[in-house]
């Protein structure tokens, strides 16, 4: 029985039209009808609406059962339904949509980072080959410069070689000519120290050599500084030559001076002698012997020349001797003057055995005696005194010399003016 209600229900609601737009709108929860108002218009449209109301059936009645529900009670379920169907099959293409849009972005998105990172590898690559290039011009520029500093150091170096190599030699050759000066003075100063003594010249004659020697092989085998220290030792050697010769005149001199005095004392005691005998005589003569006595002092006046002794010396080899030296010296020649004055006091100095100055002493004079009998040695003898070298050597103009050997001694006086 039940079987059969629920058919004749069954049959009945297909003929029953389901609730109106307006029903269902009053139905449905406001909510519900607000959510999918977009949804529903499009179903509208198409007829799903009414399809999809179609199958409701209505629950069967069973006795105990209340009854059933209402088609506005069921209206929420269908409003429900009405609007989620076409929600179901537009949603499935605007997924897909969204998908190819998401997919196409990301395929953009993709290819545009992929053309990003080739550009930034095409740059960066372009940059590091400008690096790469900039660093080998760089490079190539450093060893440019490192190549011309090191052609200039080495051009430096070369100058400075050259520098010091002249100056060396410059040096070499002043030191050379230092010492040959030294040698010449040395020279100089032996020939004028005859007196001086065998040990002083010797040493001066071997420091002499030993510089010449010096000089030889300076350069070759011999230091510039051996060469100073051997120059340095000649002045040493030959100041006391110097000192040795100056000893030896200084006595000379002393001895000259006692001889000198001595003839004068001889001299003056035998002209009182004669002075003496000739007033014995006077007064013991008669008057005309006596006249005759007074005469005799005028023919007898050249007494003073027949005291004097030697043979007169060519007074030219002695100027000759003289002019040489002085040539030597860098100065000029002197007029050469054979003075008979001269010889007189040469002769009286010969026949004392001793020398002195005259007692005319307008004029510088130099007296001397050599032997052996040599006009150069007698000018070395002068040359070696300080005060008769300096009067030798004087500015004069002409030189008047007088000059006799005697017991193979050679005297001289010379006077300058």
């Amino acid at each position: 029985m039940a079987t059969v209600r629920n058919n004749a229900r069954v049959d009945a609601v297909p003929a029953q039209r389901g609730p109106g737009r307006t029903e269902l709108r009053g139905a449905a929860p406001a909510s519900a009808a607000v959510a999918h108002r977009g949804a529903l218009a499009p179903a509208r449209a198409a007829g799903a609406l009414e399809s999809a109301i179609a199958p409701v059936l209505a629950p069967p009645a069973f006795p105990t059962q209340p009854a059933p529900p209402s088609v506005e009670r069921l209206a929420p379920d269908v409003a429900s339904t009405r609007v989620e169907a076409p929600a179901r099959t537009e949603a499935p293409a605007r997924v897909e949509a969204t998908r190819r849009s998401t997919r196409l972005t990301l395929v953009v998105t993709s290819a545009f980072l992929v053309v990003a990172l080739v550009v930034a590898g095409v740059i960066t690559s372009v940059q590091s080959s400008a690096r790469a290039a900039e660093l080998v011009r760089v490079n190539a520029r450093v060893a440019l410069d490192v190549a011309a500093r090191a052609d200039d150091q080495s051009l430096v170096r070369s100058a400075n070689r050259a520098v010091a190599g002249a100056a060396a030699a410059t040096q070499r050759a002043a030191q050379v000519a230092a010492a040959g000066a030294e040698v010449a003075s040395a020279q100089a100063t032996l020939a004028a120290t005859p007196n001086a003594g065998d040990a002083p010249r010797s040493a001066l004659q071997a420091a002499m050599d030993a510089l010449s020697a010096a000089m030889a092989t300076t350069g070759s085998g011999t230091s510039v500084a051996t060469l100073h220290a051997g120059a340095a030792a000649v002045p040493v050697t030959q100041q006391v030559a110097v000192d040795a010769q100056t000893a030896w005149q200084v006595t000379e001199d002393t001895r000259i001076a006692a001889e000198q005095a001595a003839a004068q004392a001889a001299a003056q005691a035998a002209a009182a002698e004669q002075a003496a005998a000739s007033a014995a005589q006077q007064r013991a003569a008669k008057p005309t012997v006596a006249r005759t006595v007074r005469s005799a002092p005028a023919a007898a006046a050249p007494a003073p020349a027949a005291a004097g002794a030697g043979d007169v010396f060519s007074a030219g080899t002695i100027g000759a001797e003289l002019n040489a030296y002085r040539v030597s010296q860098g100065l000029g020649a002197l007029a050469i003057v054979s003075s008979g004055a001269r010889v007189d006091h040469a002769m009286q100095m010969a026949a004392s055995n001793s020398i002195w100055h005259s007692t005319v002493r307008s004029m510088a004079e130099i007296v001397g005696r050599v032997s052996p009998v040599s006009a150069s040695a007698m000018i070395g003898a002068y040359a070696n005194s300080a005060s008769h070298n300096a009067i030798m050597l004087g500015a004069y103009s002409t030189a008047y010399v007088g000059a006799v050997t005697y017991d193979g001694w050679l005297y001289t006086s010379i006077q300058f003016g």
